[in-house]
Parts: structure tokens; C-alpha cells; sequence
């Protein structure tokens, strides 16, 4: 769970990597300790470090990343790439997600998109 999780991150940030990779970082973490890891994040970044994750917490993606990704999964090998605030809009979330997308106040908002009349009679 999240113990683990930290003590795995605090063991790869003492190894002085130049380079981080790493695979959902906040996934089992609360949001305090998200929030605390995405801020060294930040601070190994500005002092040299490369630093990529994967992450499918789009809203902290978009506010503490400085350069996103967003493969589209169309099969293609496809992405877009840019700041997380272009990157990451209703626009080019609602095709790769299938979900419906909007964006308030600078927040992303998700919902499911309604139920076409075909699946209700199935």
C-alpha cells in the first residue's frame, strides 16, 4: 500500500539518479504525500534532475507537470505534447478517455457520457 510505496520512493531519491522513471508515483498514496512527492518532484527537477512519470491523475499532471504527454491509444503511435495545459484539454482527453471533458474555473470535470438508446435495449 502507500507504506511501501513511500519507502520505495524515499530509497530511489537517495540513489542521486540523474534520470527518474517512474510508474504511477502518487497511485497509492494519499493526497498530502502526493502532494509532498510531486513538490520533490519539482525540486529534483530544478536542480538538474530528469524526471518522467506516468500518471493517470490528470489534475495533478496538469498543475505540477512542466512538459505532458498524452498518448492517444490510437494504434497509430500517436501523441500529443506539449505544456500540461494544452496537452491536457477537453479536446484531446474525450477520445483517448471516452468520456466526456469539461474544464472550469481551470479544473478538468469528467463525466460519462449518456447512454445511447441502443445499450439500454440490449
Amino acid at each position: 500500500g502507500g507504506e511501501f510505496q513511500r519507502v520505495m520512493l524515499a530509497r530511489m531519491l537517495v540513489s542521486e539518479a540523474e534520470v527518474l522513471v517512474l510508474d504511477e508515483p502518487t497511485a497509492a498514496l494519499d493526497i498530502g504525500h502526493a502532494l509532498s512527492f510531486l513538490a520533490l518532484c519539482r525540486q529534483l527537477a530544478a536542480s538538474g534532475a530528469t524526471v518522467v512519470l506516468a500518471m493517470h491523475e490528470l489534475e495533478l499532471a496538469r498543475r505540477h507537470a512542466d512538459q505532458a504527454i498524452l498518448l492517444t491509444g490510437d494504434g497509430e503511435g500517436r501523441a500529443h505534447v506539449g505544456a500540461p495545459a494544452e496537452v491536457l484539454t477537453p479536446a484531446t482527453l474525450e477520445p483517448v478517455f471516452a468520456v466526456r471533458v469539461r474544464e472550469r474555473d481551470g479544473r478538468l470535470r469528467f463525466d460519462l457520457p449518456p447512454a445511447s438508446a441502443d445499450e439500454g435495449s440490449a
